[in-house]
């Protein structure tokens, strides 16, 4: 009897419950963290345990892709449905002991890493470890899922920096397409060089229209004086991605040089001075403008509309 009794347990416990659970190549949620420990086996947070090579294919005008060591860290769960999860990883660059070497110019890595839920616990069953570089200084910036009408979805990057005072924000769109990311879209979305030109603030608080005279040293002709802001939005579609509508909002300047008022021109010639005796008359405009991209072959092109952000 007792045996009759355990060959039923055995048998049950081989074909249901009771099988053994891979906790060594699998989850117990789809936390950052504890997908982090799937996709980079031994991985911490912080220390040598976060730094992992990375095969990087190689960009425009090289021949072979190179393992380089990144600290990785999550950067973000994108979640389709319940049973599914796509792990965002960024990786800083650095040295083999996980000292960054991230300058202005360095971007972070970016890759993804695909986990399904089976009895419970997640499971990896795709990797795509280089889809991107983005950002400065080794870091991508902001991250955030964009689900879409049809059912389809999309990670949004937006970062930026600054460059002598003028600064720019820029947006990189990545359709997700079963087990692979690709971008579709990237572009200057906002800048300003409101520290660049010493005058600039006070310029932009200025109405449409109004004039200010500017001393030629507080307003560099060369940066100019703008700040622009833009908006985006993804348009419902049926079938693929739907057009992608940037609206921006801003002000900017033009200026004309002209001579110094007459008192100020009297004190110039007075003075020890190597002063040219011109001023800038500095006009403000305001900015309104759409741009619209439709989704074809692939990527985000221009329909309709310009990006009014003259680039940095």
């Amino acid at each position: 009897m007792y045996k009759s009794v355990l060959a039923m347990v055995f048998a049950v416990c081989f074909t249901t419950a009771c099988q053994r659970v891979d906790t060594d190549h699998s989850a117990a949620s789809d936390d950052g963290d504890a997908l982090m420990q799937v996709a980079f086996p031994g991985w911490r947070a912080d220390g040598s345990d976060a730094v992992h090579k990375i095969v990087v294919p190689p960009s425009a005008g090289q021949t072979a892709s190179s393992a380089d060591p990144y600290v990785v860290k999550p950067a973000l769960v994108l979640k389709p449905d319940l049973d599914h999860a796509i792990l965002i990883v960024k990786g800083e660059p650095t040295d083999e002991q996980g000292n960054s070497v991230a300058g202005h110019s360095a971007p972070a890595l970016l890759g993804a890493y695909w986990f399904e839920k089976r009895e419970h616990r997640w499971y990896k069953g795709g990797e795509q470890p280089a889809f991107s570089q983005e950002g400065f200084f080794g870091d991508p910036g902001e991250l955030k899922q964009v689900r879409l009408s049809d059912g389809q979805f999309m990670l949004a990057v937006e970062n930026g920096s600054c460059w002598q005072g003028a600064c720019g924000r820029w947006l990189s769109l990545y359709l997700v397409d079963g087990k692979k990311i690709d971008n579709v879209y990237s572009g200057l979305l906002s800048s300003d060089t409101e520290g660049a030109t010493a005058s600039c603030e006070e310029l932009l608080k200025l109405t449409t229209g109004e004039r200010l005279r500017v001393a030629r040293d507080d307003y560099s002709n060369a940066f100019g004086c703008y700040r622009i802001e833009g908006r985006w939005q993804i348009g419902p579609s049926t079938s693929g991605p739907g057009e992608l509508v940037i609206d921006f909002g801003g002000k900017r300047t033009s200026e004309r040089d002209v001579p110094v008022a007459p008192d100020k021109a009297q004190a110039l010639a007075q003075a020890d001075t190597d002063k040219d005796g011109r001023d800038y008359l500095v006009l403000v405009h305001e900015i309104h403008a759409r741009q619209v991209l439709d989704f074809i072959d692939g990527k985000y092109a221009p329909a309709s509309g310009n990006n009014p952000n003259p680039g940095l």
